[in-house]
């Protein structure tokens, strides 16, 4: 084990996720181990020897989706569509507001509500598969934005009720 291994021994720590597969939280603790994060030496750079990288994932069955803070992940094949994604995550607890370990999460109404983005482009053309987004299989790095909140950055504001914006 390198000099530096004590360092990062909390870098997977979790900050917030969510299994919408089993409508439940993954703990903080268990984060890392979930999205396949903990870093090891079985591959490092010759010239940073003594820091650890995370390894390839295996897991390419599951997609993952960054909503207020949180992320959240479910099993999906990127060949449906875009509106069966946003659909399953929903049902799932995305928007839902759930209490967490590490807070409640923002809610919305409907699925309808959450616009999916990937690599800067939203997913506008619901009925397209989500690879015709050049999505890859077993992504990690979706983004999730409730519609209400980007039509206020469209027009130059910040999120309601919130004293910094007014």
């Amino acid at each position: 084990m390198g000099d530096f291994a004590r360092e990062y021994k909390d870098v997977g720590l979790g900050k917030g996720a969510w299994c919408c597969d089993e409508r439940k939280e993954i703990l903080p603790e268990d984060e890392a181990r979930v999205f396949e994060e903990i870093p090891t030496y079985d591959f490092v750079f010759k010239h940073v020897p003594d820091v650890p990288t995370v390894p390839r994932r295996q897991n390419m069955t599951h997609v993952a989706c960054w909503f207020d803070g949180c992320r959240y992940r479910v099993e999906f094949d990127i060949a449906r569509t875009a509106r069966e994604l946003r659909q399953k995550l929903w049902e799932g607890g995305m928007g839902r507001g759930d209490e967490m370990t590490t807070g409640a999460r923002r809610k919305v109404e409907r699925a309808e509500d959450i616009v999916i983005i990937y690599s800067g482009r939203r997913m506008l053309d619901l009925e397209k598969p989500v690879r015709e987004y050049d999505v890859p299989t077993g992504c990690k790095v979706l983004l999730a934005i409730p519609q209400a909140l980007l039509d206020r950055a469209e027009l130059g504001f910040g999120p309601e009720n919130e004293d910094y914006w007014a």
